[in-house]
């Protein structure tokens, strides 16, 4: 834990640096192997599924963007998507911010670089701008706290509700 912590706090003090080299290829923010049931018209919207992509949006539109870091067959992953990502107050809540679906080894290279290797699923929320909220979330997190958490983010002020993921 103590290293990812120190990862993620290189990777803030790099800071914009990074986003010069974010990749612009991939599939959709769902990504080809993986669903992303919670946020379909979100989702939708971003082409590429990049990091650069999800903060344009964001900028454009002035809503926050919620990165999630992806792992094909994660066990985790599905485990999120089936109890949290399918509620329909989180689906509503996504609707709200730009959230988009990096797949790990696929189209989350610019994540990588960003915050270092991640445990799947991590969600990391930021400003358009490009700065973090709060800390990212890793794992299985249950649906009434997942619901507060994008509230959260997509507010983008506030402390950081208390949510913690299992697994992951």
């Amino acid at each position: 834990m103590i290293t990812v912590l120190i990862k993620i706090a290189l990777a803030l003090l790099a800071g914009a640096s990074l986003f010069a080299a974010c990749s612009q290829s991939g599939t959709n923010g769902a990504g080809e192997g993986g669903s992303a049931p919670a946020a379909d018209a979100a989702v939708a919207e971003i082409r590429g599924g990049s990091l650069r992509d999800a903060l344009a949006l964001g900028q454009r539109t002035g809503r926050n963007v919620l990165l999630e870091f992806y792992g094909e067959g994660c066990p985790y992953c599905r485990q999120m998507d089936k109890d949290a990502l399918s509620d329909g107050k989180v689906k509503a809540a996504l609707k709200e911010v730009v959230y988009v679906r990096m797949t790990k080894g696929r189209d989350a290279d610019s994540f990588v670089q960003r915050f270092g290797e991640q445990v799947t699923p991590t969600f990391v929320a930021m400003k358009p701008d490009g700065s973090v909220l709060g800390t990212p979330v890793s794992g299985v997190v249950k649906a009434g706290d997942f619901a507060r958490y994008v509230g959260w983010a997509k507010a983008g002020e506030g402390p950081m509700p208390n949510v913690s993921g299992a697994g992951g």
